[in-house]
């Protein structure tokens, strides 16, 4: 009997899932933590030239900034739609209401992954500094030196 390729493709993928659970069941899950500082002992451990230990810190410190980031962008984005919602409610669009509900629902569920991801950053970052991370505050305005510390600094150097 012939199958359509599209079939095949499908049972092939069910198989090769099947497999990879039942490999992935016979070892120990490690947790999203757990993965993310072995990711740091991999740059202690595998390389030629091991890093110094502010070069592990700047990389658990960028996985903080980063995830923050991307949390605060999602909230943004969530009441920007929540608020384009309430605009197809209260103008009786509701097909454009109910294609922003589900946009709403999969943002949230983004949201929760991502939460657990800076949650996991954060302890990784702890671990490894044993400090707490805190985003660092925002500048209003670049410092200016006075035309006197510059011409000063030249003449130093000159």
């Amino acid at each position: 009997q012939v199958f359509p390729v599209v079939l095949l493709r499908s049972v092939s993928r069910m198989v090769l899932a099947n497999e990879t659970r039942r490999i992935h069941m016979t070892k120990k899950q490690l947790t999203l933590v757990e993965r993310k500082l072995a990711v740091l002992d991999w740059f202690q451990g595998t390389q030629d030239v091991i890093p110094n230990e502010r070069f592990i810190e700047g990389i658990a410190k960028d996985e903080c900034y980063i995830s923050h980031n991307s949390l605060n962008y999602k909230k943004r984005m969530l009441a920007d739609k929540l608020s384009e919602y309430e605009d197809a409610v209260e103008n009786n669009l509701l097909i454009r209401a109910d294609a922003l509900q589900k946009l709403i629902d999969n943002i949230e569920e983004e949201m929760s992954l991502l939460e657990t991801r800076h949650e996991a950053d954060l302890s990784v970052y702890e671990q490894v500094t044993g400090k707490a991370w805190e985003p660092a505050p925002k500048r209003t305005a670049p410092a200016k030196m006075s035309q006197e510390r510059i011409a000063a600094l030249k003449a130093k150097v000159a």
